[in-house]
């Protein structure tokens, strides 16, 4: 699992508050019905998406609002097509194409609950030794609140949240009940107001210490729930085995209309470790 130091730091203007949620309650894994799917990025980003980012350099929506294609910084594709279950009887919803050197890496096999939102995935590698994962999501009121994967020996992911629908509980445990707790915050000593999460941003592996890896492409494209209403600031991370406690942190800059346009994470000595930017 990917792990990120960060020690506390930051600072930002806060303007105005404005949630990306909605209280409509999402069954847990339900199967697809697309009488009532609504697939794509409005899902999840009333602002729109950014034109750019740190983790891609392009992205391509189509007319509907689905993303079709995505283009990492290291100009890697990631290939987008969404199955028409009215045309004939489809086993899975929308693919997802992981390319490396001009090669398939692997191929998510997404089947969608009625919100649009992926509730279970087959991850087919390029290479035919490679045995299959796979993942369940399930969420309420339209957020995530557990992630179940293959990888990592079957790691469980459990999310909790306040009444705002922000992250504050993380709970990560495996088959070998390796456990990891993970405790969000949103203010600080520099900033005593959360801050607003205008753009609907959400990196679950660095801010949240939920290990999306390739899925975390799916986020992008509206496929995986709603966003916190406030941006991370820091969380800290404890393994009840090793007795070992972890401070991770973050400091975010917001343009003038409120949105995320620089995040800087900083390690357990102080230290600026990356720097995470978007353009609107």
């Amino acid at each position: 699992m990917k792990k990120y130091l960060y020690s506390a730091m930051v600072a930002a203007s806060l303007l105005t508050l404005s949630a990306c949620g909605s209280d409509d309650e999402t069954p847990a894994g339900k199967p697809s019905t697309t009488e009532t799917q609504v697939i794509g990025t409005k899902n999840v980003f009333p602002e729109g998406l950014p034109s750019v980012s740190s983790d891609y350099k392009e992205i391509v929506v189509d007319d509907k609002g689905r993303v079709t294609k995505i283009v990492d910084e290291d100009g890697e594709s990631i290939l987008f097509e969404y199955l028409d279950a009215t045309r004939a009887p489809q086993q899975f919803d929308v693919i997802i194409t992981i390319m490396e050197d001009g090669q398939v890496d692997s191929k998510l096999k997404c089947v969608l609950n009625k919100d649009g939102f992926v509730a279970s995935v087959v991850q087919e590698y390029g290479d035919p030794e490679d045995d299959d994962d796979t993942w369940t999501f399930e969420y309420v009121d339209k957020y995530m609140t557990k992630m179940t994967r293959s990888e990592g020996d079957n790691e469980v992911t459990t999310i909790t949240y306040n009444a705002d629908h922000d992250i504050t509980d993380v709970t990560v445990v495996d088959d070998d009940n390796d456990r990891s707790d993970i405790k969000i915050r949103y203010t600080g000593s520099d900033v005593k107001t959360a801050l607003p999460n205008k753009g609907c941003i959400m990196l679950h592996d660095d801010t949240f210490d939920i290990d999306l890896d390739e899925m975390r492409w799916a986020y992008i494209a509206g496929l995986l729930g709603k966003a916190t209403t406030h941006l991370p600031l820091s969380y800290i991370c404890t393994h009840p085995n090793s007795s070992s406690v972890y401070t991770y942190s973050f400091k975010w800059t917001l343009n003038s209309d409120n949105m995320p346009v620089k995040m800087e994470g900083y390690d357990v000595h102080g230290n600026l470790d990356y720097t995470m930017t978007w353009k609107w």
